[in-house]
């Protein structure tokens, strides 16, 4: 679906995160899945409401590693602490024609995106 929305010359970026009840091998599973379609920025984001037991950054890391062992190199692959700021950095990435896979988990985060996009719209 991403291939068929891109526009001429644009990209995919998306956001990655998962939550931290989940094996390491699911969550380098969930990486692997990304990477096949091969965007040009996966912002490794930070599921912050859902740690579930795992220290922060440590689920963040361990997506980071895999796409980093499949190739994709540290300059598409920026870190962010939030959803939030995992959203915001891959709107202002965004150019026309790119298309932008934005799963956000918490409704407040949910909410503060879509008021991002709804200002983004009417600038």
């Amino acid at each position: 679906m991403a291939d068929h929305l891109r526009t001429g010359s644009g990209r995919l970026g998306m956001l990655l995160g998962h939550a931290g009840n989940r094996m390491d091998g699911d969550i380098e599973e969930l990486a692997r899945a990304a990477a096949e379609f091969q965007p040009q920025l996966v912002v490794v984001k930070e599921d912050e409401q859902h740690l579930r037991g795992r220290a922060p950054g440590e689920v963040p890391r361990i997506i980071r590693a895999e796409l980093k062992r499949l190739g994709l190199p540290d300059s598409a692959l920026p870190m962010a602490d939030s959803e939030v700021e995992a959203a915001r950095h891959a709107l202002d990435w965004a150019r026309p024609g790119d298309v932008l896979a934005l799963p956000v988990h918490s409704s407040s985060a949910r909410a503060a995106v879509i008021a991002m996009l709804e200002t983004r719209s009417v600038s």
